[in-house]
């Protein structure tokens, strides 16, 4: 499937119209390359320094926002402390919203960003420092089985969360793959495993609630790729 990334695209019309033209270069130049490291799952926190100039200059400031780029100020930050992981800074250091991390990802696998969006908050709320009781790890709580299978770096997962939401979202592809785009089939098996249909009665209310759960939250996030 051919890559796709129209968020990226608004961000870079909005740095474009705001930003002065030596920061819009270094900035374009760093969300370019965000989007081929988001592509390619390799680290991002190196980025940080490139992009805050451009929404610096963009916002001013105080805390704001381009599309899920944030620059907080000094006193923004030490008043105030997020109570959900989509409004915290990448632990990298990256001034990214998880919840932009995840749009891309979906948007370049070709899954819906509002359930992409709803699976991650559900799991984790976007945390990429949470360990399941079985093992499962970061923000999209992958087990180490299933990363084995997929040929996932385990280290990275639990580090890294742009990597780690990737990986998910491209098992996500994997099992609408398998079943043919029925999405709530898909969240049962993210939830249960693939085999889930054959699985003891009570498993089987377990995924189905799982999957109910996910879709209920489906309404508080943008279906769209722009």
């Amino acid at each position: 499937m051919a890559a796709t990334f129209p968020c990226f695209v608004s961000l870079a019309a909005l740095v474009a119209a705001a930003v002065p033209l030596r920061a819009q270069t270094r900035g374009l130049d760093a969300l370019r390359e965000l989007r081929r490291r988001i592509d390619s799952q390799v680290e991002t926190a190196s980025l940080s320094s490139s992009l805050s100039p451009i929404v610096e200059a963009a916002t001013g400031s105080g805390q704001r926002t381009i599309r899920g780029a944030v620059r907080p100020s000094a006193s923004s930050v030490a008043e105030s402390r997020p109570l959900h992981g989509e409004d915290q800074l990448m632990p990298s250091g990256l001034n990214v919203q998880p919840r932009e991390i995840v749009r891309a990802a979906a948007c370049r696998y070709g899954v819906p960003p509002d359930l992409a969006g709803a699976v991650i908050e559900h799991e984790s709320g976007y945390r990429n420092d949470v360990v399941g009781e079985h093992g499962e790890l970061g923000a999209a709580q992958i087990l180490p089985s299933t990363a084995a299978t997929y040929g996932f770096d385990i280290a990275r997962l639990r580090n890294d969360l742009a990597y780690n939401v990737g990986a998910g979202v491209q098992i996500l592809r994997d099992l609408a793959d398998r079943f043919q785009g029925d999405w709530r089939a898909v969240l049962r098996a993210y939830n249960g495993g693939p085999d889930f249909a054959n699985s003891s009665q009570e498993a089987r209310n377990k995924t189905a609630a799982y999957s109910n759960a996910v879709e209920a939250r489906r309404n508080s996030y943008d279906s769209k790729c722009f």
